[in-house]
C-alpha cells in the first residue's frame, strides 16, 4: 500500500517580486533625482565668471544664487528698490569637472526688475542648490537599500519553499 501525500500548491514568490518591484522604483527615483540635480549644476558650471558688477533680470519671487571658486568671497545685491538680503541657509558646494563653486549667497527678488550683483572675487550668478533632485535621489537610494534586503529575504524564502516541494 502506497501512501501519497498531496503536494502543496506552488505559490508565486511574492516577497521576491515585491522586492524586485521596489528595486525598480528605487532605480527610477535615483535616475530622476540625478537628472533634476545635474541639470542646474551643469548650467552653473558652464557660465562664465564675472569680474565686474553683473546685472540679472528677475521676476518677483524668483530666486538666484551667487557662486564663486574663491573662498571668503563676499557679495552684495542691489535690486530695483535697494539692497537685497542673503536668504541662504547653510553652506553649499557644487563640483562639475575640474570646477568647484561655493555658494556665497542666495537671494529672492522682492520685485521684478534688474538686480546688480557685485563681489570681491570672480563669481557666477545662477540657480540655487538643486535640493529637490538631491532629495529624490536620496529617497531612491534609501529605498534601494531596503528593497535589496527585501529581495534577499524573498529569494531565501522562495528557495526554502522550493526545496521542500
Amino acid at each position: 500500500m502506497s501512501s501519497s501525500y498531496p503536494q502543496p500548491p506552488r505559490s508565486r514568490p511574492w516577497v521576491l517580486l515585491v522586492g524586485a518591484g521596489m528595486l525598480l522604483v528605487a532605480l527610477v527615483l535615483i535616475i530622476i533625482g540625478a537628472f533634476m540635480a545635474l541639470g542646474p549644476v551643469q548650467d552653473l558650471a558652464d557660465q562664465p565668471e564675472q569680474t565686474a558688477p553683473y546685472a540679472v533680470q528677475l521676476e518677483q519671487g524668483e530666486e538666484a544664487a551667487v557662486w564663486s571658486q574663491t573662498p571668503g568671497t563676499s557679495c552684495t545685491v542691489d535690486g530695483p528698490s535697494g539692497a537685497v538680503g542673503d536668504t541662504s541657509t547653510g553652506d553649499a558646494t557644487m563640483t562639475w569637472g575640474d570646477r568647484t563653486l561655493e555658494r556665497v549667497m542666495s537671494f529672492e527678488a522682492a520685485e521684478a526688475g534688474e538686480h546688480t550683483v557685485s563681489c570681491t572675487a570672480p563669481f557666477v550668478v545662477g540657480a540655487d542648490s538643486p535640493t529637490g533632485g538631491i532629495l529624490v535621489a536620496s529617497l531612491g537610494s534609501g529605498l534601494c537599500c531596503f528593497s535589496v534586503v527585501v529581495l534577499v529575504v524573498g529569494l531565501v524564502v522562495w528557495m526554502v519553499r522550493r526545496g521542500r516541494a
